[in-house]
C-alpha cells in the first residue's frame, strides 16, 4: 500500500536487489519501499565496514530495462546484530532516471485506486425493493412470527 509518512511524499513497496556503493565498495542490498525522493533498504552488516553519509545507488524498476544511477544521503540508520535498515534521500540522479522513477510511482498509484474502487464497487450491492414505501409481505409475516 502507499503511504504518505513524515517524508511529505508517496513511498510505495517495493521488494529488489539493488546495489549499494560505500565509498566506491559495492554491498548487496534489498530494498523495503521507494518514492521520488528516496529509497529505504535492508543489508547485511560487515565486519569492519566504512562508515559514509553519501552512498551510490544502482537498480531496475520492474517492468523496465533501464539501469537506474543515483546518488543519496542517509537520512536514518537502524542497525541490528545482522542487518542494517537504512534510509536513504536521493541527492543525485539523472532527468530521465527520475521521470522514470515518478512515472513508476504514480502508475503504482493509479493501479492502487483503480484496484481499490473495484474493491468497494464489488463489495457495494444495492438492495432493490419491489415496493419502497411497504416492507416485503414475506418479511413482515416472518417478523410477526417471532414476536
Amino acid at each position: 500500500m502507499a503511504t504518505i509518512s513524515r517524508r511529505g511524499n508517496v513511498r510505495i513497496p517495493l521488494r529488489i536487489m539493488l546495489k549499494q556503493y560505500i565509498q566506491d565498495t559495492p554491498a548487496d542490498c534489498i530494498s523495503t519501499d521507494v518514492g521520488v525522493s528516496g529509497i529505504g533498504v535492508w543489508r547485511q552488516m560487515r565486519p569492519l565496514e566504512p562508515w559514509a553519509r553519501e552512498v551510490g545507488l544502482e537498480f531496475e524498476l520492474p517492468g523496465t530495462s533501464e539501469v537506474i544511477w543515483a546518488c543519496g544521503r542517509i537520512a536514518f540508520d537502524h542497525m541490528t546484530s545482522t542487518l542494517q535498515c537504512t534510509g536513504i534521500r536521493f541527492t543525485t540522479m539523472a532527468n530521465l532516471h527520475r521521470s522514470l522513477l515518478r512515472d513508476y510511482v504514480a502508475e503504482y498509484r493509479q493501479r492502487l485506486l483503480k484496484h481499490h474502487a473495484a474493491a468497494a464497487r464489488q463489495s457495494f450491492t444495492p438492495r432493490v425493493a419491489t415496493r419502497p414505501w411497504f416492507p416485503d409481505p414475506e418479511e413482515l409475516r416472518r417478523a410477526t412470527r417471532t414476536c
